[in-house]
């Protein structure tokens, strides 16, 4: 819905920019007009491939939708072509030891449970949409696991993943007393991220890092808070955790989670649990 109303918005305001208004009807959108919006997309500074393509299929659902019930007889947006994912990305790159020192001695003393999102990313190779669904019930402490459910994982599988013993005692200062309630939740304070009723957005993860660890630590556009899932894992691979394992965990690709999993019931495993990819802070 967020989404939705964003790209909404975009659309409709560069609409009555160009002299549209609430008496324009809906045929006006021709695909001259598609295409002029869909170029002034590619120009606006810092305007990725994907976000293009995000843009471009949600216009081709919404005037396909208008299509099927006889508000227009084609859809104008049909015959503009997706952009190569490969094109106009964003640099981003994984940071160093001194860098994740840094970020983690600094958010242990700020935002101790922004400092638990950081982890989930990084250690656990979480999504930041599953990190904003999780709920406090999928942290098992004792079994030292996150579950991750396939009603909100990506790929839409169940899986498990391990908490290394160094990120342990900082799981530990979460409070997990509402089972139901979301490990991150939506608080007065913007960037109050302790558990609450309501889940939090994910783009709150985004906001703090650009506003606040960005500003903070004085560092650039290439560190980017996805940056810390591909830190992590090469961190972990430089710790020699088998190909395999580290799939596992970063739950990619078409391998499952059932090796983590003894009988119905998850456990971590020994070797995540070992692994020394946490820097001093």
């Amino acid at each position: 819905m967020h989404s939705y109303r964003s790209f909404i918005n975009v659309f409709t305001q560069w609409l009555r920019e160009k002299g549209f208004n609430e008496y324009t009807t809906i045929p006006c959108v021709t695909h001259e007009v598609a295409l002029a919006f869909m170029d002034s997309l590619e120009e606006r500074s810092g305007i990725t491939a994907r976000t293009y393509n995000n843009y471009l299929s949600f216009l081709l659902s919404l005037h396909g939708w208008l299509v099927d019930r006889g508000y227009l007889s084609e859809n104008p947006f049909s015959r503009i072509k997706r952009k190569s994912r490969h094109l106009g990305q964003k640099s981003r790159r994984v940071l160093t030891d001194d860098e994740l020192r840094r970020l983690f001695a600094w958010l242990n003393k700020e935002n101790p449970e922004y400092l638990c999102v950081c982890l989930l990313c990084y250690c656990c190779c979480i999504r930041p949409k599953e990190i904003a669904l999780l709920k406090c019930k999928d942290i098992d402490l004792k079994k030292q696991v996150v579950c991750v459910s396939g009603k909100i994982a990506k790929n839409d599988k169940d899986s498990v993943r391990t908490i290394p013993d160094q990120a342990m005692p900082y799981f530990h200062r979460l409070d997990l007393s509402h089972p139901d309630w979301p490990v991150f939740g939506e608080n007065d304070d913007y960037y109050d991220f302790k558990s609450a009723p309501k889940p939090i957005h994910q783009k709150k993860f985004s906001d703090f890092w650009i506003h606040r660890v960005r500003e903070a630590l004085r560092w650039g556009l290439e560190l980017k808070f996805y940056s810390l899932k591909d830190t992590g894992l090469t961190n972990m691979a430089a710790a020699n955790l088998p190909p395999l394992l580290l799939k596992q965990q970063a739950d990619h690709g078409s391998l499952a989670m059932t090796s983590m999993y003894i009988g119905a019931k998850p456990s971590a495993n020994e070797q995540l649990k070992k692994a020394n990819i946490l820097p001093e802070f």
